[in-house]
């Protein structure tokens, strides 16, 4: 009975250890999603619907609302404030006291700091040739 409980401590022992040296996309799935928890909020965000084109809305620290089609963003994994994301197209924006957001006229660009954004709203557009797919 002793020399059974020894082997099979010993092959548990051996098994976890052989499970933990390799990483799960090795054996078979699990890889996709170990990858993407490497990544940052915003990329996972922003990737979610690779086909649509992604509008982004900031509700910033001082109460003020910009909004427009995502541009760009860095890409850096590290949540921190040095990052930033760049808006384009009718860039809308509103006061801190504000009701209604307007069209900024002549703006086709904005670059918004991450350590000035409070809450980011991300919304999905599909074009009518992917809707209809």
């Amino acid at each position: 009975m002793v020399l059974w409980s020894a082997t099979l401590v010993a092959l548990a022992a051996l098994l976890g250890h052989a499970l933990a040296a390799r990483p799960p996309h090795r054996f078979g799935g699990g890889g996709a999603r170990l990858a993407e928890a490497q990544q940052s909020a915003w990329w996972l965000a922003f990737r979610e619907h690779p086909d649509a084109t992604v509008h982004v809305g900031c509700i910033l620290h001082d109460g003020s609302y910009v909004a427009g089609t995502l541009h760009s963003y860095s890409r850096a994994s590290a949540e921190h404030g040095d990052r930033d994301l760049t808006l384009r197209g009718k860039i809308t924006y509103r006061t801190a006291r504000g009701g209604v957001a307007a069209a900024l006229p002549n703006v086709n660009l904005v670059v918004l700091s991450a350590r000035d954004i409070a809450v980011p709203t991300v919304t999905y557009v599909r074009t009518q040739a992917a809707v209809a797919e």
